[in-house]
């Protein structure tokens, strides 16, 4: 049951942002709605100069699908689930994208640079227009989903989740990083 639940959150900037006057790339959102009570914790990617939009947008869309969808996600098989969680973000970056069309084209001519080394690291990709503004947003992504005895948990790039079962803490998601610099942080 939700009434169960209390959810707390917080951000804040940090020193270094303060000072460099960036913004916080951070967004965190609850919901509880339909019996479900869901979180998601967003870490927009600093390499990404519009990713405190993305992670705003993601937490809010990950906790409306949640909430509204939860029945049908956990039934669902974990391709199913991945294609919705995935989809359900990128539809509402392009929505952004369209709405603020203004914005991403005075960044583009703005920061010249930053989409001409964008399209190097891509040579030969047809479609880098429109993959180039989602990369604009780019955030990491937690989320945990809770109705009655049942759980949703999942993350889109790095990042822990835990909870505490029977009095011991337990590890529900956590990050493989085989293969890369332990310090690397991979962003969907």
């Amino acid at each position: 049951m939700t009434d169960k639940w209390i959810i707390n959150s917080a951000k804040t900037v940090g020193r270094s942002h303060i000072r460099e006057n960036i913004p916080c790339q951070d967004s965190v959102a609850s919901l509880q709605n339909n019996g479900v009570s869901v979180i998601a914790l967003s870490d927009g990617c600093g390499s990404s100069p519009l990713s405190h939009y993305g992670s705003d947008i993601t937490v809010k869309a990950l906790c409306d699908l949640f909430a509204n969808n939860f029945d049908l996600l956990y039934t669902g098989d974990d391709n199913a689930v991945r294609k919705a969680v995935v989809s359900t973000i990128v539809e509402q970056l392009k929505s952004f994208i369209k709405t603020n069309t203004e914005m991403i084209s005075e960044f583009k001519r703005n920061n010249p640079g930053h989409y001409e080394k964008f399209k190097n690291n891509w040579p030969g990709f047809s479609q880098i227009e429109k993959i180039y503004p989602l990369t604009l947003f780019d955030a990491t992504v937690q989320f945990v989903a809770i109705k009655d005895d049942k759980i949703i948990a999942g993350r889109l790039g790095d990042g822990i989740i835990a909870d505490i079962h029977n009095g011991a803490l337990r590890i529900l998601s956590s990050e493989d990083k085989v293969g890369v610099e332990s310090n690397a942080t991979w962003y969907p």
